[in-house]
């Protein structure tokens, strides 16, 4: 045995509930979107960053991913208050199929600007003036423009051409690969050690809407139904250690 190895505990930070397939959040579809969802530690600790393990973990449809920010403060101190959210609009173009019409829980941040990148950039802007700054950028998921590994595991879309049967592709995991665009995992990556007290809060940030390179052509009409989950392991230095847990956050640590 290895005195040196001690146990660790896991942790699922979701959204909020709702009512949507698979407890996603209705989000808009071209349009570029801010949500997050917030919560508090429950026993003093500290993350573990692993990238050798792929933890933390991102839980997201990469299709509509734009990036994932995890911060160690609450909304309020990052500047992101209740008056910034709206109702998910309508959308004339999008298809219900077997998805949920949008709910008043479908609520989310649109910073129109009128370009792409604007999201981001008015995330930024926000949070750098904010009471927490960036100096409680923990983690964060950012996907590479091009696809690729973004020299970190950071794509989360790769595109594959199509593959058969032929010679060309002699083994069965080469082989018939319809010629698309696919989810990768990507990598989350972290700063210094996120250590944490009993009541501390966290907040996870993304921005979401359509990879354009899935609609090139202007015909996706399938809804935005996003997660953004982040699942970790953390580990505590008591005698006991920390409960394995799900987290389903909220939008503030303020009670109405």
């Amino acid at each position: 045995s290895d005195p040196s190895l001690t146990p660790v505990s896991r942790a699922h930070l979701q959204v909020h509930m709702n009512d949507h397939p698979f407890t996603t959040l209705r989000l808009p579809l071209r349009e570029e979107s801010v949500v997050w969802h917030t919560g508090k530690w429950l026993v003093p600790g500290q993350v573990v960053y692993s990238p050798r393990d792929h933890t933390p973990y991102l839980h997201s449809h990469r299709s509509f991913l734009r990036g994932m920010w995890a911060f160690a403060a609450s909304p309020e101190d990052l500047g992101l208050t209740l008056d910034l959210l709206e109702r998910t609009p309508e959308e004339p173009r999008v298809s219900e199929g077997w998805a949920a019409g949008i709910e008043d829980i479908d609520l989310c941040w649109i910073p129109r600007h009128g370009q792409q990148g604007a999201a981001k950039q008015a995330l930024m802007d926000r949070v750098s003036k904010s009471v927490a700054g960036m100096e409680a950028l923990r983690c964060w998921f950012e996907p590479d423009d091009e696809g690729g590994d973004g020299g970190r595991g950071g794509g989360s879309l790769l595109h594959i051409h199509g593959t058969d049967t032929s010679p060309s592709f002699p083994k069965a995991w080469q082989q018939g690969w319809v010629d698309s665009w696919y989810d990768r995992a990507g990598e989350v990556q972290c700063n210094d050690a996120w250590a944490f007290e009993a009541g501390d809060s966290y907040t996870i940030v993304a921005i979401n809407g359509l990879d354009p390179r899935l609609d090139e052509d202007g015909g996706w009409d399938d809804p935005n139904l996003q997660h953004v989950s982040l699942k970790l392991a953390y580990e505590t230095f008591g005698d006991t250690p920390g409960p394995n847990l799900e987290i389903w956050g909220s939008l503030s640590t303020v009670k109405p």
